[in-house]
């Protein structure tokens, strides 16, 4: 009987860690083509530019503009995972890529959030109306990706979150 007891709350100790273990697993997060993403976004949203350009190196561009250094883009077959769209004037912008790892798009995301704070105090002096652009921005980390949209929309972010799902 002592054995039988053993089995049974042996059994029942391992059922309960796989049940942990089940439950303490993150979501895997989705892979993303951000050149489509990107693409869907600009299409989705309401730019009050109506030239946006991609950039044909946007690594260079999220290094120049965004000091996000080009390590932290993730590559694939030699090419960097990023897609950048900018306004021909004013702040809007679409900007996703994929980093190298999470803590890249953390180390992005924040080099990003400085260049938006610099651009909402220059835009305050020459072009006030475009501030809540930049304040409204839409800025997301998904696992080691990077989204952020600047625009005139103000249902941007939901747009952005229907796209990702």
């Amino acid at each position: 009987m002592k054995i039988f007891r053993l089995i049974v709350s042996s059994l029942l100790v391992l059922a309960m860690v796989f049940a942990f273990a089940a439950c303490s697993g993150k979501d895997a997060v989705k892979d993303y083509d951000v050149k489509t993403v990107a693409k869907s976004i600009l299409d989705s949203c309401k730019f009050e530019d109506s030239y946006m350009e991609e950039i044909p190196n946007p690594e260079f561009t999220l290094d120049g503009i965004y000091n996000v250094d080009p390590a932290l883009i993730a590559e694939k077959d030699g090419v960097k995972q990023a897609a950048v769209y900018v306004a021909s004037s004013g702040p809007e912008a679409v900007i996703c890529f994929k980093a190298v790892d999470v803590d890249a798009a953390n180390t992005a995301m924040d080099h990003i959030q400085n260049r938006i704070l610099e651009d909402i105090e220059g835009y305050k002096n020459y072009g006030p109306e475009k501030v809540p652009y930049l304040q409204n921005a839409v800025k997301l980390v998904k696992g080691d990706y990077v989204f952020v949209v600047v625009c005139a929309d103000s249902s941007a972010s939901s747009i952005v979150e229907g796209i990702l799902k």
